[in-house]
């Protein structure tokens, strides 16, 4: 979103975890996620209905970030309406507990279709948010991974090409 100041390191979702959903609909947080630090304080973490039947996961200025997006959007727009309402219904804080994990509300993961107690899951960095999905999706997004990455590396080298000319 916008750039921060060079004083804090902004807080960055890298890797692939993988983990069982327990019966109490609790997973486990990705450690490098969780012991990243702002400010000299514990990260505190957002919840929010992802695109593709996913949930992101973001660190508390990603969060004030996306929602201040979403406050501009005119209202007058019915669908753009609805989905600010069902994007404010669904988003949650949440707080590890000793272990690492955490918890999906009911209502996020009815929206989201991850699954049920048992199911593995898998956490997905994508820089500034994690995703979490299933392993049918997660193996979906892995097929397409070079295709990916070559259009990932054109839209960097035309930015980088632009900000040299401005």
């Amino acid at each position: 979103m916008d750039n921060e100041s060079s004083s804090q390191p902004k807080m960055r979702f890298n890797g692939i975890s993988k983990c069982k959903m327990d019966a109490q609909r609790r997973l486990l947080m990705p450690k490098l996620w969780r012991e990243q630090v702002q400010d000299g304080q514990k990260q505190a973490f957002y919840l929010m209905p992802g695109t593709n039947n996913d949930v992101k996961i973001s660190s508390y200025d990603y969060y004030v970030q996306y929602c201040d997006y979403i406050e501009s959007l005119d209202d007058s727009d019915i669908i753009t309406l609805q989905a600010k309402t069902i994007f404010s219904m669904l988003t949650t804080p949440i707080e590890t507990d000793g272990q690492g994990r955490f918890q999906l509300t009911p209502e996020l993961l009815e929206y989201s279709h991850l699954g049920k107690a048992g199911d593995t899951l898998v956490f997905v960095g994508a820089s500034d948010y994690g995703r979490i999905m299933t392993e049918e999706a997660y193996n979906q997004l892995f097929s397409h991974s070079l295709d990916n990455i070559n259009k990932l590396n054109q839209d960097v080298q035309r930015l980088k090409t632009r900000t040299r000319s401005e």
